[in-house]
């Protein structure tokens, strides 16, 4: 598991992201805003590794749009 400080929210709540991983193969990025799944790397039948979710690279795409957009809920 590895945590790294991601940004701001507009509340002035820091914003962390975890990296979950399991034989550098299967790979989640969770924010603790709302728990937003940004990424998930997973490999194909070939075993080729690839992003599967429609994420934003920074923060302000995520405080930008509707506030349950992408959260687990």
């Amino acid at each position: 598991m590895q945590v790294e400080q991601w940004g701001v929210a507009d509340s002035g709540a820091s914003v962390e992201r975890v990296t979950l991983a399991h034989d550098e193969r299967l790979v989640a990025k969770i924010t603790n805003l709302g728990a937003t799944l940004t990424e998930l790397w997973a490999p194909d039948r070939t075993g080729r590794a690839g992003n599967i979710v429609l994420g934003l690279d920074r923060i302000d795409g995520y405080l930008s749009a509707h506030p349950y957009l992408r959260a687990t809920m």
